[in-house]
């Protein structure tokens, strides 16, 4: 069994992109097995699947019913799952299905989900380990639509910037210094803060402040309408 070597695609792979490698390589993407006796590769010939137009096809099993699964959480799970209100997702699905993001996709039918692109992209950028494997099988796609449904969420997000994002101007600003000064007397000054982190494994030692821990350094800017309009990090031990 040593001398079997198995070249395997799963199906989760975009069938373009193995026939661009497999013309790119001049070979066939296929299984190719060699064994020392025909026992061997007998039993390897069992347990693989048919290759079908010289492709591999592993069907992979998928969660199939998620968006029934999250249909049924709480208010509180919804939250903790995908980082934000059910009312603001569903505010961003219904928006997402008006955009040509959405409505510009060829064959309709077949296209996921306007819900499914949405919750698909919170729930992967609000999980850091979730691979897209992971994500993949529990939205039920494959990992090359998932990467897709990213991708055009991300864009359909920055479209809607000019709108949400809006920094002070020069008389907002005014007003709001005006106002921390009348309620608290804050001074016209910004604060900052050391975040404590964890020792990082690449170039730890600029992470280290005066007071010999590993941190970095926010000042963040909050109007008095508790509106977050500026943040700024750097690393502590290239400031100090």
């Amino acid at each position: 069994m040593d001398d079997i070597y198995l070249q395997l695609f799963d199906s989760s792979s975009d069938e373009d992109v193995l026939e661009s490698i497999s013309n790119a390589r001049k070979v066939p993407a296929a299984v190719y097995c060699t064994a020392d006796d025909e026992d061997d590769l007998e039993d390897i010939v069992n347990v693989v699947h048919p290759v079908i137009n010289g492709i591999q096809r592993i069907d992979r099993v998928k969660i199939t019913n998620y968006l029934q699964i999250v249909s049924n959480y709480s208010d509180k799970d919804f939250i903790m799952h995908f980082r934000l209100t059910r009312s603001v997702a569903k505010d961003l699905i219904c928006r997402f299905e008006l955009t040509h993001f959405y409505n510009n996709l060829k064959e309709p039918v077949g296209r996921v989900p306007f819900e499914k692109h949405i919750l698909t992209f919170l729930w992967f950028v609000g999980h850091q380990s979730s691979s897209y494997r992971d994500v993949a099988d529990r939205f039920g796609i494959t990992i090359s639509g998932l990467f897709d449904v990213i991708t055009r969420v991300a864009d359909f997000l920055m479209s809607l910037s000019p709108t949400i994002i809006k920094y002070p101007n020069a008389e907002d600003e005014k007003q709001t210094a005006e106002h921390f000064y009348q309620t608290k007397k804050f001074p016209n000054e910004p604060l900052m803060e050391h975040i404590r982190i964890d020792r990082p494994e690449v170039d730890p030692d600029s992470y280290i402040n005066r007071k010999q821990y590993c941190s970095i350094q926010m000042q963040a800017l909050v109007n008095e309408k508790k509106k977050v309009f500026r943040c700024i990090y750097w690393v502590s031990g290239l400031s100090t």
